[in-house]
C-alpha cells in the first residue's frame, strides 16, 4: 500500500507523526497509540485514523521532528564513535 491510497505503513506513519517506527511498534505492542489494521502480516494506518489520533496536529509533529533533529545534530556532531565531539577551547588547550 502506497500513502497516495490512504494507507502507510509504519515507517511513513511514524514520519508522518513525527515519532520513530519503534515507537509506533511499542504503542501498538502496549496497546495504546493510532488505531492500525493488519493486512496479512503487514501493519497499516489509515491517513485518517492517523489525523483522528494526534488531534489533527500536524504542527506539532512538525515541530516534535525538528526538535529531534536539532538535538541529535547537536549533540553527536563530529563523533564517529558515538562519543561528543571535544569543545573547542579544550582542544586548544591540548595543543
Amino acid at each position: 500500500m502506497h500513502y497516495t491510497d490512504g494507507m502507510m505503513d509504519t515507517r511513513f506513519a511514524a514520519a508522518y507523526l513525527g515519532y520513530s517506527p519503534a515507537t509506533l511498534r511499542l504503542w501498538r505492542r502496549k496497546g495504546c497509540g493510532p488505531k492500525f489494521q493488519y493486512l496479512g502480516r503487514f501493519v497499516e494506518y489509515l491517513r485518517q485514523d492517523l489525523d483522528t489520533w494526534s488531534g489533527g496536529q500536524e504542527s506539532s509533529a512538525l515541530r516534535r521532528a525538528a526538535r529531534r533533529a536539532k538535538f541529535s545534530s547537536v549533540r553527536w556532531r563530529g563523533s564517529r564513535l558515538g562519543k561528543p565531539a571535544a569543545s573547542p577551547s579544550l582542544v586548544q588547550t591540548m595543543s
